[in-house]
């Protein structure tokens, strides 16, 4: 990830003490993974999701608000990146489906094997 950043500040002259201070005006940043989000460039679930959830705790302004800046964060990097939704689902999880499967199938084949001996004994003892 590249970024880029500046940093303001501002001498004023403080009679008081007869010391200069040095006053924060501004701070600048460019992240071009952001840019790349911006034009719909940014394609992987992986990274966008780490991207958004970098910003949204360690890049918040003091001035936006933890909602409001979690909302434009998800606007402007997870929206448009295929995948990276809440609702979609991860391909590399573990689904349910195999193992519900392979039980279902196992207790059929279970039970069949188990009353197929049931028969076979009742009809050996008649």
């Amino acid at each position: 990830m590249n970024a880029k950043g500046s940093t303001r500040f501002v001498l004023v002259d403080n009679n008081d003490e007869n010391k200069d201070l040095l006053i924060l005006s501004s701070i600048e940043e460019s992240i071009d993974l952001v840019r790349d989000a911006d034009l719909y460039r940014l394609q992987n679930r992986r990274v966008a999701q780490e991207l958004a959830s970098w910003l949204d705790v360690s890049r918040r302004p003091p001035t936006y608000g933890e909602d409001d800046w979690a909302a434009l964060v998800r606007e402007r990097i997870i929206n448009d990146v295929p995948g990276a939704g809440p609702f979609d689902i991860d391909p590399n999880e573990d689904s349910a489906v195999p193992f519900v499967a392979f039980s279902i199938i196992s207790v059929f084949v279970f039970s069949y094997f188990f009353l197929l001996g049931e028969v076979q004994i009742q009809t050996t003892e008649t």
